[in-house]
């Protein structure tokens, strides 16, 4: 286990959804700005990161529970430990707790650096992990697995079917007047 950091504030307006409750976008953006600040007090920034390695961290894995979405105006604790890497992949674990102390939301989450020019995938430095004191780990952390219930199938059927259906009716027109409509531009927007 690596060292733990922490960070109080306050969910703002713009943040908060029609309910007001934070966005889950936005609970991510927290967490990355608060592990960004540890990795600053820690002299490991993004950008020195960028500058001395010409590295740059990619997140490839979320696995995020939650218990409730804190509200606007709501306290919270971000708490970040960067736990273990191994030869390509850092973990790290974010909790928000209310003020209680209460746990709200549980998120792993999964790093690998990638070579800014050649956008590849780069060996952890173990220069650039060090200061977080995290393990070495060979093991592989991987996020759970989603089955497929017999009802899921049925939704993705019935979704294919009305798909193919609103597809072909837009080819047969498409072929017919040689245009597209803009208001298929706004309906595919919200479809997808």
């Amino acid at each position: 286990m690596g060292l733990t950091y922490q960070m109080k504030m306050k969910i703002p307006f713009d943040m908060a959804d029609m309910n007001g409750h934070i966005k889950l976008p936005d609970v991510i953006l927290l967490s990355l700005q608060v592990s960004g600040m540890q990795s600053i007090e820690l002299g490991v920034s993004d950008k020195a990161i960028l500058e001395d390695y010409n590295l740059v961290w990619i997140i490839t894995d979320y696995d995020i529970e939650v218990v409730r979405l804190p509200r606007f105006a709501e306290e919270i604790t971000i708490e970040t430990e960067a736990l273990s890497y191994n030869r390509l992949f850092c973990y790290r674990r974010f909790t928000i707790y209310d003020e209680a102390g209460q746990e709200l939301i549980h998120m792993m989450a999964t790093f690998v650096l990638m070579d800014r020019d050649s956008r590849k995938v780069h060996a952890v430095e173990p220069e650039i992990v060090a200061p977080y004191q995290s393990d070495f780990d060979k093991k592989l952390i991987r996020g759970p697995k989603t089955t497929c219930t017999s009802k899921t199938i049925e939704i993705k059927i019935k979704i294919k079917k009305q798909l193919i259906s609103i597809l072909l009716k837009l080819f047969q027109k498409i072929e017919k007047e040689g245009t597209l409509s803009n208001l298929f531009y706004k309906d595919s927007i919200t479809l997808i």
